[in-house]
């Protein structure tokens, strides 16, 4: 049975260790990929592991290796922090303290704080507007009152949120009762050595205060042992626990003996006029200051908790914990054996009559030999009393205890062959098992620390504002409270930091499995692939194959993982097929409505030719199927028609090219050029095979290629035929691209290669040309905080950009361009904005008649301002397939004017149809991947001030380079 128990238990740790390596890999994965979301996803309830977050799992289960991982210690940070700007310094944090306890209303005066944006903002306009500027003070007169009324409201608001962070973060409630405690020992000390008297009266301020100082810790056990998240059972296990709750037992042990005597003597001094004290009640006094005194040097001893914050003397705290625990108690089972039979052979050896009639006699030389042999494993031999030069007292009076002939020559034998076993191997064996304790702990102690940091971060984060004995305020606030509360039928919800819940179904819970499913799949993917893969944290590289299958049983585990994924992907296969041939379906469908919604338009185009030789009051349709057909009515061209050039035209044209699935590509013309944009921006969604192109030298075992067709946009003059056999032979040979080095075209098919790599999408998908397409993409940036200075708005947060916002994500403002020969697509870049705000102010202008004026001031700043070209050449977007690709023009515009109508120039630059907001530069979850390297690299440029400004007024310097 205990063979079959240590196999089963050597299983279980292999099995533990396999997972834990499995989570710690995964962890990396999500934590490389977006660390906002990782942080969200380890504090993420498990419902079906008993409603417990990872983190809380991993600190339960002691998986040090997940808890000391960068993305869990960052998050612990953040947590210990609170509100309070981990940059602070240790000098401010103490002066911040101080004032805490002086002058709280200065403390938000004393710290950074870490508020957020639209906070800050808000109260540093509160600042700013404080300071003596005429312009300033002309626009405050000319602000409105209550604008600001709402703001001197969010400055106050955003000044008690300080307040509040400041006294509610783990480390400002540490510390408080860290200087709290140090003061409990300080007046127990005193209390204990010169205040604990017969004559102290029982309702003194000293004995009053102390009582209610450890009434305030049985509070805090109270509300954390019974009324806590974990059982009362679990909360006894922990040793520092253990220790406080022992103290306080015999602090209340000596409390009671002391009440005795003092009320047993003053009852006796209201009938005697003398203090007779008796020795019963000096005992009793005595016992109970050693009792007092037990307490005191278990609460001093408590204090080594505290010391594990720091990561110096953490370690050196758990291993003392660790070698009394596991080491010195097995120990001193094997030294008193050893100790108490030597006791009793020696003394045996070296007295005789060692019996006699009183109980107490006998229980002394019990406790004599066993003091001798204790003290002489220390080097105290007493040679001369075992040797009978010198007589014990017993010997002396009663005739017990005396030394016997032999004692002489043997009891040196003796106390030689006990000296060897106990200094010689005993003391060495546990300065040994210290050795190994320490040798363990110390190549693992930033783990150690990290889970011991845990413990005290969840504990601290609970705690009392108020450090005892003042918590019982605190405590009383919170029954009222619950009682009011209560009441209106509106309980609290618990809102730990180390646990969210989201409700059933949410989009937030949906979107973070979702995240973490996805993650999970790349992981499993490099390990079937057997690729190697960059950990960090270690610095070395490590393939994740090796690492999870060093251990027999994570190999058999991974195996079953893997079968399981390969089913999961065939099934998906499986349906994706079922739902592409119900598509087709639904296709040929759309194309029979789009004949007969074609013939009604003749009709109705028939109907109304009369009407203009002879003018008459027009007849429309019924609206609702006018404004049907208007949604879904495809322009379609003859193929003769779409290859050929069209005329330039001196007035702007709107179109709107619809594709077949309710996706349309809307053009503006003007003179040579085309501009094209999709509408609405999801329209553009290109799936891809791989998610990084693959070079088009790596050879695969077998062709990929994802079966997905198009939407068809027939743009006259643009669009060319899908099929690359209908091109002409000029045409086939001129792809006019801007890249100086261009894949060789497919030997087969003579169709141009992607120089990106191939993306498993043959054909030219949504994109009108074979080869390479141009492209505007506009990066308009403001900066978030009117209120910061010059020299601070470089900073990433302080900017905002437009950017085109769905329930998918968002990108930046893009357009596909047709340039004319011999244009060398830098003079365009300004018709692009004249076409994109002159043509939307009008349409505006005709919806809001009253807005003409501050839309033609919008449009004349917005035009004002300087244009940068940042880049120009190919780009690595999702749009991109195999034989198709876009070179785009990025072009920047900074608006820098405090006083600059943002959301009028929202309306200029989008159309119906299309959700444009600004956004936060930080805040680039979900958006475009390319879109987004082209954000931190034009927030990159600003940041270093080496962007290259170029005026454009006649003529544009184009400044071409690498990405």
């Amino acid at each position: 049975m205990n063979a079959t128990s240590l196999v089963t238990r050597e299983g279980m740790f292999e099995y533990s260790r396999s997972f834990e390596s499995k989570a710690y890999s995964l962890l990396t994965e999500c934590y490389n990929d977006n660390q906002s979301l990782s942080f969200k996803t380890i504090i993420l309830e498990r419902k079906l592991f008993g409603r417990m977050s990872c983190l809380m799992l991993a600190a339960e289960g002691k998986s040090m290796s997940f808890i000391s991982h960068q993305c869990s210690e960052q998050y612990l940070e953040r947590v210990w922090n609170g509100m309070i700007d981990p940059r602070s310094g240790m000098f401010p944090f103490i002066v911040a303290l101080i004032i805490g306890i002086t002058l709280p209303p200065l403390v938000p005066f004393s710290l950074k704080f870490q508020v957020k944006e639209n906070e800050a903002c808000k109260f540093e306009m509160d600042k700013k507007s404080k300071k003596p500027s005429d312009r300033k003070m002309s626009m405050d007169a000319k602000r409105p009152p209550h604008e600001t009324s709402k703001n001197v409201q969010n400055s106050l608001s955003l000044y008690f949120r300080k307040i509040q962070g400041f006294y509610l973060s783990p480390c400002v409630r540490f510390s408080y009762t860290t200087i709290s405690y140090i003061a409990f020992l300080c007046f127990f000390t005193y209390v204990l050595l010169f205040t604990v008297d017969l004559l102290l009266p029982v309702y003194s301020f000293q004995n009053i205060f102390l009582y209610m100082w450890v009434i305030s810790f049985i509070a805090e056990h109270i509300r954390h042992g019974m009324l806590g998240e974990i059982p009362f059972k679990i909360y006894l296990t922990k040793l520092w626990k253990c220790l406080e709750i022992m103290a306080i037992i015999i602090f209340i042990l000596g409390t009671a003996l002391q009440l005795l005597v003092l009320t047993e003597e003053a009852e006796r001094l209201s009938f005697t006029p003398v203090n007779p004290v008796s020795a019963i009640q000096e005992a009793l006094l005595q016992l109970a200051r050693i009792f007092y005194g037990l307490s005191l040097c278990i609460f001093y001893h408590r204090i080594l908790e505290l010391f594990t914050v720091n990561i110096r003397l953490g370690p050196m705290v758990i291993m003392v914990q660790s070698m009394i625990v596991r080491d010195l108690i097995p120990f001193l089972a094997l030294f008193t054996v050893v100790v108490a039979g030597f006791a009793i052979l020696q003394w045996v050896t070296a007295y005789q009559s060692t019996a006699s009639l009183d109980p107490l006699t006998n229980l002394f030389t019990v406790f004599k030999a066993l003091q001798l042999a204790y003290f002489q494993v220390f080097g105290e031999y007493e040679m001369d009393t075992l040797s009978g030069e010198v007589l014990l007292d017993s010997c002396k009076n009663d005739k017990i205890n005396c030394p016997g002939g032999w004692s002489t020559w043997l009891s040196p034998i003796l106390l030689g062959v006990y000296v060897i076993l106990t200094q010689v191997l005993l003391l060495n064996l546990v300065i040994a098992m210290f050795a190994s304790t320490y040798m363990r702990i110390e190549s693992a102690s930033t783990k150690y620390w990290a889970l011991q940091r845990y413990h005290i971060v969840g504990e601290y984060v609970n705690r009392s504002p108020i450090p005892p004995p003042l918590n019982i305020i605190w405590y009383i606030y919170l029954i009222i409270r619950y009682i009011i509360r209560g009441c209106r039928k509106s309980l609290l919800k618990s809102d730990h930091p180390f646990k969210k819940s989201y409700e059933p179904g949410s989009p937030q819970e949906l979107r973070l499995i979702h995240w973490e499913r996805l993650r999970f799949w790349d992981y499993d993917r490099y390990i079937i692939q057997g690729k190697k893969r960059k950990q960090k944290e270690s610095g070395k590289m490590v393939s994740v194959r090796t690492t999870v299958m060093q251990m027999n049983r994570g190999a058999e585990i991974s195996s079953e993982i893997s079968a399981a994924i390969s089913t999961y992907y065939q099934t998906t296969h499986d349906f994706l097929t079922r739902v592409e041939s119900k598509t087709d379906r639904l296709r040929t469908v759309e194309e029979k409505v789009d004949k007969v919604l074609s013939l009604i338009k003749e009709l109705n185009s028939k109907k109304s030719q009369p009407e203009e030789t002879h003018p008459k009051p027009q007849t429309r349709m019924d609206p609702s199927l006018d404004s049907r057909l208007e949604r879904i009515l495809i322009t379609k061209e003859k193929p003769s028609k779409v290859y050929s050039r069209s005329k330039s035209s001196e007035q702007p044209m709107i179109k709107l090219v619809q594709g077949t699935r309710n996706s349309q590509l809307a053009v503006l013309e003007k003179g040579p050029h085309k501009y094209a944009g999709f509408v609405p921006p999801t329209a553009d969604r290109t799936p891809r095979l791989f998610p990084h192109p693959i070079p088009w030298e790596k050879q695969s075992q077998k062709p990929m290629c994802l079966g997905w067709k198009p939407p068809v946009y027939s743009i006259e003059g643009w669009t060319e035929p899908g099929n690359f056999a209908e091109l002409s032979e000029e045409r086939k040979l001129q792809f006019r691209t801007r890249i100086p080095n261009v894949p060789s075209p497919d030997p087969i098919t003579g169709c141009p290669r992607n120089p990106g790599g191939r993306t498993g999408v043959n054909g030219k998908g949504h994109l009108p040309e074979w080869g390479a397409n141009s492209a505007i993409i506009l990066v308009i940036t403001r900066r978030s905080n009117e209120c910061l200075s010059e020299s601070k708005y470089t900073k990433e947060e302080a900017l905002k950009v437009i950017v085109y916002k769905n329930p998918l994500g968002s990108q930046l403002p893009w357009f596909l361009v047709q340039h004319p020969i011999g244009c060398d697509h830098k003079v365009c870049v300004n018709e692009i904005f004249d076409i994109l705000t002159k043509s939307r102010m009008k349409h505006l202008v005709k919806l809001m008649p009253t807005k003409k004026t501050t839309l033609v001031k919008t449009l004349k700043k917005f035009t004002s301002l300087t244009t940068k070209i940042i880049y120009s050449g190919y780009l690595d977007d999702t749009i991109n397939t195999d034989n198709a690709w876009i070179e785009p023009t990025v072009v920047h515009k900074h608006i820098s004017d405090p006083y600059f109508d943002h959301d009028e120039l929202i309306q200029l630059l989008t159309s119906e149809g299309i959700n444009a907001v600004w956004l936060d530069s930080t805040n680039t979850v979900g958006m475009r991947s390319s879109h987004e390297k082209i954000l931190r690299q034009v927030i990159k440029r600003i940041q270093s001030s080496s962007t290259e400004t170029l005026k454009i007024v006649k003529e544009v310097k184009f400044h071409e380079e690498d990405v």
